[in-house]
């Protein structure tokens, strides 16, 4: 399992020391590990991806790619890259929404996707409908649906720890595709931790750093979906909040066609 992150050793002797409880998801993930979550659980055609994201402008945008059946959540596959626009990442991490069928084959045999994908719902953080993207001023919203990304679940604004408590709750039921893609996803996870202190010698609010997306893309979904824990399981997942946006988008222009791999 990937290091978890330290904080400066105050017992003496130098050097630094493993602090689990500045990482808020190590010892969940790692249940999971022990639990055989982390495995093989690929796509399963029979049910639509939903996405979730956290939108970078300067920084890192990740997606988490997932799927339930109602008690349990399936991981399957995770994106991210820096400094890129709307289209070249919609076109890399969701090639089955490109018209142009040829680079959407071609962009799938890239990513491994035996099947082209059904997307479902895709959650997007609050500020997808106020933050510009690309030329034209264009709120990122009617951007990313000109592009097929639809219908968008808009969350309301809410607080680190509100998310943090969400996925918390969701991840003993989280199952994760142990693919290359996924492990930078679940590494991401493990090293979402609290920032240390000095002055005050504790920890305080989430740290910020190139963890923070991928964790924040899947608070998104873990605040906003309405997947129910199995019985005895532990308590159930809070519902979205009842300022939840959905923009549906205007009709697709584009003729819908099969990709054939």
């Amino acid at each position: 399992m990937p290091a978890i992150p330290t904080r400066p050793n105050r017992s003496g002797g130098g050097g630094y020391e493993l602090a689990a409880e500045g990482a808020y998801y190590a010892k969940l993930l790692h249940a999971a590990e022990r639990a055989g979550r982390i495995g093989r659980f690929p796509y399963d055609t029979c049910r639509p991806v939903d996405t979730a994201w956290d939108l970078g402008v300067d920084d890192y945008t990740a997606i988490w790619f997932v799927q339930d059946n109602g008690k349990a959540v399936f991981a399957i596959d995770y994106y991210e890259v820096g400094n890129e626009g709307a289209e070249q990442i919609v076109a890399q991490a969701l090639p089955e929404l490109n018209p142009d069928t040829r680079e959407a084959a071609a962009r799938l045999i890239e990513l491994g996707r035996v099947a082209p994908y059904r997307y479902g719902r895709h959650f997007l953080p609050h500020d997808v409908k106020v933050r510009e993207w690309g030329q034209g001023a264009k709120q990122r919203s009617l951007t990313l649906m000109g592009l097929g990304v639809k219908p968008l679940h808009v969350g309301v604004r809410t607080k680190p720890a509100d998310r943090i408590n969400a996925v918390r709750r969701l991840l003993p039921i989280c199952h994760f595709n142990n693919t290359g893609r996924v492990q930078r996803g679940l590494s991401r996870l493990r090293r979402y931790a609290r920032k240390w202190n000095d002055g005050m010698q504790s920890y305080t609010s989430p740290r910020h750093d190139i963890n923070s997306h991928g964790a924040d893309a899947f608070g998104e979904y873990a605040v906003n979906c309405r997947v129910a824990l199995a019985a005895g399981r532990g308590p159930p997942v809070a519902r979205p909040p009842s300022g939840q946006v959905v923009l549906e988008g205007p009709p697709d222009p584009r003729p819908t066609r099969r990709i054939r791999l």
